[in-house]
């Protein structure tokens, strides 16, 4: 195997494993779309104009 068919081997190889971790973060997605999920508050200080901006989109 020359070395550039080496390397684009290697590329597929990550690739394909890069896609099945996205494929399984997906159906994690998925799942917890469908199954009820456990809560907690967080809470955070942000600007005033931020607040006012996120009140007006909750309406």
């Amino acid at each position: 195997m020359s070395n550039l068919t080496s390397v684009s081997a290697e590329r597929l190889a990550k690739k394909a494993k890069a896609a099945e971790q996205a494929k399984s973060h997906i159906d994690a997605a998925d799942v917890a779309t469908t199954t009820e999920i456990k809560q907690k508050r967080l809470n955070v200080n942000i600007p005033e104009e931020l607040h006012k901006k996120l009140k007006r989109t909750r309406r």
